[in-house]
């Protein structure tokens, strides 16, 4: 009899403890994201998610190859060679439904180019103007500020035979592929910088890295 109530507490108390464990809530981790800044200027870095060219662009920039008078193509170059400060042109409400554009000062006195999707080449062009709307940085809640494109799944960079000398070209990738065989997949990061002084109008603050290449995404969610 004793060994039979034994059994039986001890039966009470295991059925106990697992519906005290399995009502007890359990405790989420919370995701971790790169710390970031803000600024009203930034540079566009590159960071490569797939595929790499033989000779890495990952922390490569965003700038500039002159091919015209007021026309360029959007290009990387390595972090030694100077590159372009943009910034987000808009209203609060054409950024919020995503009808800014991304613009760069250049000239003397300086003017406005803006980044601009060629279709159907899905060439990139930074030129004279204020550029396309559809292009900016992802904004709440997307928690990782990056630069999307019109209709666009991500970015490419591909090494390219231009007129003036070899270059790594940046293209837009539609939603549904892929980098082609050779290029390289990348995402493009806003790092924080301080602008050239040029007061603009319709600049928003936004944020951004402060340093991207010091970036260790292995301890991020992303």
């Amino acid at each position: 009899m004793a060994f039979s109530m034994f059994k039986s507490c001890t039966t009470l108390a295991l059925t106990s403890l697992f519906l005290t464990s399995a009502a007890a809530p359990t405790a989420r981790q919370a995701p971790n994201y790169a710390p970031t800044a803000q600024s009203d200027t930034f540079k566009v870095i590159a960071n490569v998610t797939g595929t790499d060219l033989p000779q890495s662009v990952n922390g490569w920039a965003l700038t500039s190859y002159h091919l015209s008078a007021g026309s360029g193509y959007a290009v990387l170059v390595d972090p030694t060679t100077p590159s372009r400060d943009f910034y987000i042109n808009g209203t609060a409400s054409e950024v919020r439904f995503n009808s800014a554009t991304v613009v760069s000062d250049g000239g003397s006195p300086p003017f406005p180019w803006g980044m601009v999707v060629n279709s159907p080449a899905n060439t990139v062009s930074i030129k004279a103007g204020m550029g396309e709307q559809g292009l900016g940085l992802t904004i709440f809640p997307d928690p990782v500020p990056k630069l999307h494109g019109p209709a666009s799944a991500g970015w490419y960079a591909c090494e390219a035979a231009l007129p003036s000398g070899d270059a790594v070209q940046l293209f837009s990738m539609p939603l549904g592929d892929t980098a082609p065989a050779g290029c390289a997949q990348v995402t493009l990061l806003p790092q924080c910088t301080e602008g050239d002084g040029v007061e603009h109008p319709f600049a928003n603050t936004v944020n951004c890295y402060p340093d991207v290449a010091g970036i260790d995404w292995t301890v991020y969610s992303a």
